[in-house]
C-alpha cells in the first residue's frame, strides 16, 4: 500500500515545476531555434503546476506518480533529442528523475519510471544513428553530425547504469529517511503516553486530567451533559502501615483496573494523587454519574475487602 509524504512529493514536484519554467523560459534564450516549440515547454509548466496542484489534494495516489514520472520521461527525452542525445548536459535530468521518483514514490514505479527513461534515451539514440531522427536539429553546430550504433550503444548503457545507480542509493536513502522518521513519531509516542500516564496504575495523571476537564466543560456550555466522580479509599493508610507499601501499591492498581473494568471505553479515568481518583463521564447527566458512582463504590468496596476487611 502506497503511503504518500505528502511534504516530500511536494518537494520533488517543485523540481518539475522548475525543470519547465527553466526550459520555458531560459532555453529559447540560450537556443532560440527552440523557441519555435515554445507551446510544448509552456504545456509542462501547466501538467507541473497541475500535479502540484492534485498532490496538495492528495489525489490519484501511485497512478498520479506513474503518470508525472512518465510526462517527465517524455518532456527530458524530447528536450535531449532537440539538443542533441550524446552532447547536452541535460542527459543528467533523467538521473534526477529517478533520485526523486526513488525518493518519494513505491520502489517498483521508481524502478519503472528509471527503466522507461533509459529505454527512451537509447530509442532516441539508435533513432539518429539509423538516420531515423536528426541530430540536434536544434542546434546548428551539431545537427550535422550522425552519431554511430556503437557511441549510441556506449552512451545507452552509460546512462542506464548511472539512472540504476542514482535510483538504487536514492531508494536506499529513503528507506533509510522512512525508518527513522517512524521511529521518531513511535518515540514522540510513548513520551507523549508517558507525560499522560501516571507510572504506578497507567492511568492518567493529574495534568491531563485537568486539561480533559476544561475540555468537557467548554462541551457542557455547548449543552453536552457531564459528570465528575472523585473519589478516594478510606481505610488506605491502614494498608500501607500494616502491609507495607507494596501492598499498597498493588491495591492501587488492583482499584485501577476494576474502575477501568466498570466503565466505559470513552470515559476518562484517572490518579489524581496518593489514594483519590477521578472519572470524567463525557454526555452523561446527573442520575446517570449517581448510578456509576454506586456501581463504583460497591465493587472498589469488595476490591477493597480482599486486601483487608
Amino acid at each position: 500500500m502506497f503511503a504518500e509524504n505528502q511534504e516530500d512529493s511536494l518537494r520533488a514536484a517543485s523540481v518539475r515545476v522548475a525543470l519547465g519554467v527553466f526550459a520555458a523560459f531560459a532555453l529559447p534564450f540560450l537556443v532560440p531555434r527552440i523557441f519555435r516549440f515554445e507551446w510544448v515547454l509552456v504545456g509542462y509548466v501547466i501538467g507541473a503546476v497541475a500535479f502540484q496542484f492534485a498532490i496538495r489534494r492528495s489525489f490519484g495516489g501511485v497512478a498520479r506518480v506513474l503518470l508525472g514520472g512518465a510526462m517527465d520521461v517524455a518532456f527530458i527525452t524530447f528536450l535531449v533529442h532537440r539538443l542533441g542525445t550524446q552532447s547536452t548536459p541535460l542527459v543528467a535530468a533523467y538521473l534526477l528523475s529517478g533520485m526523486f521518483s526513488a525518493l518519494v514514490a513505491p520502489p517498483w514505479s521508481a524502478r519503472v519510471l528509471g527503466a522507461l527513461g533509459v529505454l527512451s534515451y537509447g530509442a532516441v539514440s539508435y533513432a539518429e544513428a539509423l538516420h531515423l531522427l536528426p541530430y540536434a536539429p536544434d542546434v546548428h553546430e551539431l545537427s550535422g553530425w550522425v552519431p554511430t550504433v556503437t557511441s549510441a550503444t556506449r552512451a545507452t548503457a552509460l546512462v542506464g547504469t548511472l539512472v540504476a545507480v542514482s535510483t538504487w542509493v536514492s531508494d536506499r536513502i529513503g528507506r533509510a529517511l522512512r525508518t527513522r522518521e517512524q521511529q521518531l513519531l513511535t518515540a514522540n509516542s510513548q513520551l507523549e503516553q508517558l507525560s499522560q500516564r501516571d507510572p504506578l496504575t497507567q492511568l492518567y495523571n493529574r495534568r491531563y486530567l485537568v486539561r480533559r476537564v476544561e475540555e468537557e466543560l467548554l462541551r457542557a456550555r455547548r449543552g453536552h451533559p457531564m459528570a465528575l466522580l472523585m473519589m478516594d479509599l478510606d481505610g488506605f493508610k491502614h494498608v500501607n502501615d500494616q502491609q507495607g507499601h507494596l501492598a499498597g501499591d498493588e491495591l492501587l492498581r488492583k482499584i485501577a483496573r476494576t474502575i477501568e473494568e466498570t466503565t466505559r471505553a470513552i470515559d476518562v479515568i484517572g490518579r489524581f494523587g496518593g489514594d483519590e481518583f477521578v472519572v470524567l463521564l463525557p454526555d452523561t447527566d446527573i442520575e446517570q454519574g449517581r448510578i456509576v458512582a454506586e456501581r463504583l463504590v460497591r465493587t472498589l468496596r469488595e476490591v477493597g475487602a480482599s486486601a483487608d476487611p
